[in-house]
């Protein structure tokens, strides 16, 4: 099956959009996440980590949760709680799957499946902070809903790519990787200035051309 979805003109070449249907998770290795994902469900692998299925979350310091009751046992320790900031995760799944940390409100359809959460620790470290303000925390919070929307997109399969053509056909780009409505507006934004850059090579390369021509015409009279 192709997985060209649709493809834009621009400047005399064209932009070819296409499924990315080898996307990389955005929870790979972690490496931009803030929040560690917890999650039961008995289709989807949703946790951050999967050495016991889906009934585990290991990574480092990070406790281990077999079972839900383990992580509510865990957050009702105030002394836990007071250094935790923590998200209800909910899942709809309906033909479509898609994450959210606010409730979908269909009782056939959807329901909490796990929990996002990080440390105030975690969260001085990504942003460079001593203490940890309401402000703060409000941005913590952003970058957690955000987490959650992108990780639902992918589960949804909203993963994309773009191919570059001039216009022969001939490839001049093509990236990969790219997730959900905001990554579509940046993929698009990508593929232009692929462009872009390409054009202004070929003016470039034409202006070089056009001058050795002069030089070589004119170059030999005194």
């Amino acid at each position: 099956m192709s997985s060209l979805i649709e493809t834009t003109e621009y400047r005399g070449c064209s932009i070819e959009k296409h499924y990315d249907q080898d996307a990389e998770s955005p929870r790979e290795g972690m490496r931009w996440c803030l929040g560690r994902i917890v999650a039961w469900h008995r289709r989807y692998h949703l946790s951050d980590d999967k050495k016991n299925g889906d009934f585990a979350v290991q990574r480092g310091d990070w406790p281990t949760f077999r079972e839900p009751n383990d992580f509510k046992e865990y957050v009702a320790d105030e002394a836990i709680a007071a250094r935790l900031l923590v998200l209800p995760v909910f899942m709809f799944d309906h033909g479509s799957v898609a994450l959210s940390t606010g409730s979908f409100n269909d009782r056939w359809d959807s329901g909490q499946v796990g929990w996002i959460y990080t440390t105030h620790d975690a969260i001085k470290t990504a942003y460079d902070v001593t203490e940890v303000t309401p402000e703060i925390i409000e941005k913590a919070r952003e970058a957690l809903v955000g987490e959650i929307e992108t990780y639902g997109a992918y589960v949804n399969g909203e993963t994309y790519g773009f191919i570059a053509k001039d216009e022969s056909g001939k490839e001049i780009d093509s990236r990969w990787g790219y997730i959900g409505d905001d990554g579509d507006d940046y993929m698009m934004s990508e593929a232009r200035s692929c462009i872009d850059h390409h054009l202004e090579k070929l003016v470039a390369a034409a202006a070089e051309n056009e001058r050795a021509q002069d030089d070589g015409e004119y170059g030999g009279h005194a």
